[in-house]
């Protein structure tokens, strides 16, 4: 499948450490087999600005992400 970069949709697994996730085979592969364009990433984000994270991602046009350790908690406070 062939997409244009515009059309591409953008997600991310953020925690610390992050590595180590199997989150971006899985979606990758996923999509992959059921014909979606996107590209799954992890994202490790200083333990101390997992909002500023946040909000970088948003700007740069994800579309979505998943959270893990150590950042599960703070994720539900976050207002972005």
């Amino acid at each position: 499948m062939s997409a244009s970069p515009a059309s591409v949709d953008r997600y991310a697994v953020i925690g610390h450490p992050v590595s180590h996730s199997r989150s971006p085979w899985i979606h990758t592969r996923f999509a992959d087999m059921t014909g979606q364009a996107l590209v799954y990433t992890a994202i490790d984000s200083p333990e101390d600005d997992f909002a500023g994270t946040l909000q970088r991602l948003q700007q740069d046009g994800f579309a979505g992400a998943n959270v893990t350790v150590p950042f599960r908690a703070s994720a539900l406070s976050v207002s972005i």
